[in-house]
């Protein structure tokens, strides 16, 4: 059921001493907020604390801004030398990464989506991951010599705004048409559409959706054991091929 026809039976409901309507959407539409599938692994954890922030007087922009805070500090304190520094901003990149999708999750439990915060959170994904990429590839071109990482790490800045630009471009255009009936966990998946699924759909899928919203397991992994700069090339290619796959209808039509 789209979530606008969950407000307004929220909002018809004729008991007058409930409780107010973003409380009520914690608890009636908690279940449809849980994920249905393994993948993507940190919708595991941001549902419920979701749940739970829809029951705080926190706003869905100010997660947005919390998080993009404490994950560009943590590209600070990763890019530190020793153990502590590497866990301290690894610590901050799953705190992002969360926040990422509380933001999300919390504005359709309190009925406060917006264009502004669509706007935000583009934004904000932007910098983090075009702050960390250019990081990684400034500190291996000073460890190195080689300026070809520090022009890594400007390709992915590129590709990260090219991305925001894109996103909200075809934000604008979106209608209802391009997109499933799906719970108020907002989820489209290939499975959703059947038969009018192919190959080329399922990976971009796979690309856009999936890796992108688990990219903090390879930053985690790799990270620990400070080999995070391993990404860097492959960011800097990858980072364009994700904007450009984004400009294909299959882009339009999946959200996990």
């Amino acid at each position: 059921m789209p979530l606008d026809r969950h407000l307004a039976d929220a909002a018809s409901a004729p008991d007058s001493s409930a409780p107010s309507m973003t409380m009520a959407a914690g608890r009636v539409w908690q279940q449809e907020l849980r994920p249905k599938y393994v993948f993507p692994l940190i919708r595991h954890l941001s549902w419920r604390v979701s749940v739970w922030l829809s029951r705080t007087p926190i706003t869905p922009n100010q997660i947005t801004l919390i998080g993009a805070v404490v994950g560009i500090a943590g590209i600070f304190l990763f890019l530190q030398d020793g153990l502590a520094g590497r866990l301290a901003g690894l610590t901050a990149f799953i705190f992002n990464y969360l926040c990422d999708h509380c933001d999300g999750e919390v504005a359709r439990l309190k009925g406060a989506t917006s264009r502004f915060g669509d706007l935000l959170s583009e934004i904000c994904g932007a910098l983090f991951h075009g702050g960390l990429f250019f990081g990684l590839g400034w500190k291996m071109s000073v460890v190195t010599g080689d300026q070809i990482w520090l022009w890594c790490g400007v390709s992915t800045v590129v590709a990260a705004l090219l991305n925001m630009v894109m996103a909200l471009l075809l934000k604008e255009q979106s209608s209802e048409q391009d997109v499933a009936d799906t719970d108020l966990s907002q989820s489209v998946r290939p499975t959703h559409l059947g038969t009018e699924v192919g190959a080329w759909d399922r990976l971009v899928y796979l690309f856009r959706e999936l890796l992108r919203a688990d990219l903090w397991i390879f930053f985690v992994v790799l990270g620990v054991f400070d080999l995070l700069w391993l990404l860097v090339i492959p960011a800097a290619i990858g980072s364009h091929l994700y904007w450009m796959a984004g400009l294909t209808k299959s882009a339009r039509k999946y959200h996990v």
